[in-house]
């Protein structure tokens, strides 16, 4: 009998080739796990197992849609001297793009300047008031937008009807509105691209044709590998990782003078923080996503960043650790760079990564200032989200409307996406949050697995003043007398869909095994398959017929839950995270002698909660694995 309802999922692949097995020295198990996650072949396992920071396994950049002509308008003002200004994102995509963007043109001998747009006071993306401010201040030549600027239809209108004197690069990676201004010659000029020459087959480049090239013909030029029309392979990189590849491609185009001002392994000492980028943002962990993030990690320990590496050294002072995993970046190291922008602004978090700043003392004091700043938004969080969970049971309404949505005027947005999935993991709904202020009310939007929230809320752009994001994740602002309008729509549309979207969470698993089978073979073999995320997620195992060996016992804050676990006379010791979420706060009781099945991945022990000797003559295994235990029934 199962104590909550299931939906387990066996994602086992049935075309996974054992014969290679004996060929590659590999477990069978380990087969069928790259199976699951694509990879069949010889080659594509020795690739997915085997990845060195080699930047010859990622794309030609120059097949990204007007690359040739962007770095011919940046080779113009290098050369003419002229001033350059990166606009960028307060979020850690967003500071990563414009501190290696930044770094890069320094010391090339740019005359560059940045700006990080306030969260509160300006909003997401480049706009026609900044445009303006920044011609008549700033008086730059070249503006270079990362992380943003893909859908910014009015800048663009304002550029060809204008004389401001300003030519615009954009390195995005967002996806394209299907009604932007900027969209409507994206096939021409990507056909044009695609025209331009290009780098040697050989990997050498060719620096004088691409000089030659003459991009004066458009005044605002995208980069993003989600153009209509673009050829290039990999559609998922992070805005850092569109900026880079805009540096692979200036730095190859730069005379020899300017390029012996860099190391000839300076592009690999960036993949640390494209890394960084890659996680944060939530990206694929597939394809060269996969290859940055490895070698990314693999750089971080030994980071010629001074900043970052003062801000490792501080967060993980006191771990004993072998190397970097996606979770030290996603959980540790990001939400660190998040908060600066999501409290105040994300200078701070900049001023950090920016290379001429070198002092130790300025770097502790920036690094004290965003701890600082990390523990004010937790707590913020933690009282929207209380807030919230207390105005009463919500699962009715929940299961009726399918979608959730609140807004007040006493919230900071700055942290309404991160309450926004918490809520999205508790009630498995599409979560809609907005602070309302000043006539408007603008909002962080997140959804489950499996629903294009993106593409659900482009059905009601005409209720949005601001818009835009990825298919889990959107931000948006809506005028306060449509406000009402829009929320019924939205409201009306999901609960009229029997099936979409599906709010019965899901619980995936690789294979079936049996506790003969989980050894250190097994978990140095899962450890093979790092890094881990989305695309990539850690390897599930479904045991059943799994005894209860002694009385289980939950932690002082009664949140986890710890036990040992037999099954095939293995005993082994098993925690239970976050137990009364898993249980959807239904009344479950463990106890000695039950026999339950579960998903789990095998650890090696890091909690110590109970005895290894128990009563019954059962004895937990001395291999010092642990179970985490994602579900049970």
């Amino acid at each position: 009998m199962s104590f909550i309802k299931k939906n387990w999922i066996s994602i086992k692949n049935s075309n996974a080739d054992f014969s290679l097995a004996g060929k590659l020295k590999l477990t069978p198990v380990l087969i069928q796990l790259l199976a699951n996650r694509g990879q069949f072949a010889y080659e594509e396992i020795l690739f997915f197992l085997n990845i060195k920071p080699d930047l010859k396994k990622l794309h030609d950049p120059l097949l990204l849609p007007n690359m040739a002509a962007a770095v011919s308008m940046l080779n113009k003002a290098l050369a003419e001297n002229n001033k350059i200004l990166i606009h960028g994102d307060y979020d850690t995509d967003g500071v990563i793009s414009t501190a290696i963007l930044y770094n890069f043109l320094k010391r090339a001998g740019a005359d560059v300047i940045y700006y990080i747009p306030d969260r509160f006071e300006d909003g997401y993306d480049i706009n026609v008031n900044f445009i303006k401010k920044a011609a008549k201040e700033k008086r730059p030549c070249l503006v270079i937008c990362v992380d943003c600027g893909t859908n910014a239809t009015d800048v663009k209108k304002l550029l060809e009807s204008s004389s401001t004197g300003i030519d615009v690069i954009v390195c995005d990676h967002h996806e394209p509105s299907m009604d932007s201004e900027s969209l409507k010659n994206s096939d021409s000029a990507n056909e044009k691209s695609n025209k331009m020459p290009d780098f040697k087959p050989d990997g050498k480049e060719d620096p004088q044709a691409i000089k030659k090239i003459n991009g004066q013909g458009t005044e605002y030029i995208i980069i993003n590998p989600k153009l209509p029309g673009s050829r290039y392979p990999f559609k998922y990189l992070s805005g850092a990782g569109v900026t880079f590849k805009f540096i692979v491609s200036a730095l190859r185009a730069l005379d020899v003078k300017l390029k012996n001002r860099f190391e000839k392994d300076y592009l690999n000492s960036l993949l640390d923080l494209v890394a960084i980028s890659v996680i944060s943002d939530v990206m694929p962990l597939d394809d060269e996503n996969r290859i940055i993030v490895k070698a990314g990690l693999k750089k971080l320990e030994d980071t010629r960043n001074a900043g970052l590496k003062r801000l490792v050294g501080s967060v993980f002072a006191d771990r004993d650790r072998e190397g970097f995993s996606s979770y030290d970046i996603g959980f540790i190291i990001s939400p660190r760079f998040n908060a600066s922008g999501r409290v105040k602004n994300a200078y701070k978090s900049l001023e950090l990564l920016i290379e001429d700043k070198d002092v130790p003392s300025d770097i502790d004091n920036i690094i004290s200032e965003l701890e600082k700043f990390n523990e004010e938004r937790q707590e913020i969080q933690k009282k929207i989200l209380d807030e919230i969970l207390a105005a009463g049971d919500l699962e009715e309404e929940i299961r009726s409307n399918k979608i959730f949505i609140r807004s007040s005027p006493g919230w900071s947005e700055g942290v309404l996406g991160i309450v926004a999935s918490e809520l999205v993991k508790k009630f498995n709904v599409p979560v809609l949050l907005f602070r309302q202020y000043g006539g408007k009310f603008k909002g962080s939007a997140r959804s489950i697995e499996n629903f294009n929230l993106y593409s659900c809320l482009e059905l009601f752009r005409d209720y949005f003043e601001k818009f835009g994001g990825h298919s889990q994740a959107c931000g948006l602002t809506i005028n306060e007398e449509k406000f009402e309008g829009f929320c019924s729509e939205i409201t009306s549309l999901l609960s009229s869909q029997p099936d979409v979207p599906d709010m019965e969470k899901k619980y995936y698993y690789d294979m079936e095994i049996d506790f003969d089978e989980v050894n250190k073979l097994l978990i140095d073999e899962i450890k093979r398959l790092e890094p881990f995320g989305t695309g990539n997620p850690k390897p599930v195992f479904m045991t059943s017929d799994c005894g209860i060996a002694n009385k289980p016992r939950l932690t002082r804050n009664g949140k986890h839950i710890f036990f040992l676990l037999k099954n095939r006379k293995r005993v082994f010791s098993s925690v239970l995270f976050n137990f009364s979420s898993i249980c959807s706060g239904k009344s479950v009781e463990f106890s000695k002698g039950q026999k339950i099945n579960i998903l789990h991945t095998p650890v090696l022990n890091t909690f110590s909660h109970q005895d290894s000797k128990v009563s019954g003559g059962f004895q937990e295994e001395k291999s010092g694995i642990q179970l985490v235990i994602h579900d049970f029934c």
